[in-house]
């Protein structure tokens, strides 16, 4: 695409985000995962006894999802809880329920040995977003539309921009293959984990993601129909690799990491993958890569990316279909 037609589809990107936020402003606000059908007794479950499930010890998050036996997932839904040990730690095990009731439904309990969730780990170099310093790196998810000044914004996760919160921390100043690339204007590791970039004068505005095409718009979860769902992202380390959604909706909570609600993925990331950002099969943005356990191979933990917008205050427009 040459620099006129660039400039052509990014002003129309523009107005139709002009247009998308003042139709949003007058609507009511939507739940971040769709949650419909027979999974809303689940979710009922978790609402109801996920935060005493959570206070256990050794529990690391909550979930709802298909019980498995051996390995395997089985036709029963199941409110899921992730554990740091579940064969040596008898005494979590036994105090655990083997179901909750809601109303007159019981609903099964399924305990999933993952270890500690922790924040994905960052790396020491490479064609990657990070501080200034270049010392600790990490991927830069995508680009966005800053719904009050409707100008291009990066996204990644937080803790690439080693912050907590903004405001009312200062921005770091962040650079991208070495070279000075903008300053955080707004983020958080509170309940999701993802930062907004406002970029520098040179930089090179593009709403595709190397090696997946262009970010057609975001979407929603659905508890229902995004089950084991395909999707693709692209990381500053691991490049372009494809996993599929495990458990659409989770609550995950200890003393490193706090993701409420989280979208559970399994995906074979490597450090320095921090903030790459899911798509689905019509290239519709998911999720934001945040962390993993340290017990459970390809398990990997996102902030869905409805919440990622909503808090940071942005969009991302839809393209071209892919």
């Amino acid at each position: 695409m040459s620099t006129a037609q660039t400039l052509l589809s990014y002003r129309a990107a523009v107005e139709h985000h002009r247009q998308v936020t003042a139709e949003l402003g007058r609507q009511k606000p939507e739940p971040h995962v769709i949650v419909d059908g027979k999974w809303a007794v689940i979710k009922a479950a978790l609402d109801e006894h996920g935060e005493s499930l959570l206070a256990f010890d050794g529990v690391q998050g909550v979930a709802i999802g298909w019980r498995r036996w051996r390995g395997r997932r089985i036709p029963q839904r199941a409110l899921i809880v992730y554990v740091t040990r579940k064969v040596s730690d008898e005494k979590v095990r036994r105090a655990l329920p083997k179901t909750v009731t809601v109303g007159a439904t019981q609903v099964r309990v399924d305990v999933v040995q993952t270890g500690s969730f922790r924040r994905h780990s960052l790396s020491m170099g490479g064609d990657e977003i990070g501080t200034s310093d270049g010392q600790e790196l990490g991927t830069l998810g995508c680009f966005a539309l800053d719904n009050e000044t409707h100008r291009a914004v990066a996204l990644t996760a937080m803790h690439v921009t080693r912050g907590f919160e903004c405001p009312p921390e200062s921005g770091a100043t962040m650079s991208f293959d070495g070279k000075q690339f903008g300053v955080v204007s707004c983020g958080s590791r509170t309940g999701y984990d993802a930062a907004k970039i406002a970029t520098g004068p040179s930089v090179v505005t593009s709403f595709s993601i190397h090696g997946v095409g262009v970010v057609n718009g975001w979407r929603r979860i659905s508890a229902s129909h995004d089950h084991n769902c395909k999707v693709r992202m692209f990381g500053a380390t691991s490049g372009m690799i494809v996993g599929h959604i495990r458990e659409p909706f989770a609550h995950i909570s200890n003393s490193e990491m706090h993701l409420n609600p989280a979208i559970i993925v399994q995906v074979p990331t490597h450090h320095g993958d921090s903030g790459a950002v899911i798509v689905d099969s019509e290239n519709c943005a998911l999720g934001m890569l945040v962390g993993e356990p340290d017990e459970f191979p390809g398990m990997r933990a996102f902030t869905p990316m409805s919440v990622v917008l909503d808090r940071l205050k942005c969009d991302i427009p839809p393209g071209e279909r892919t």
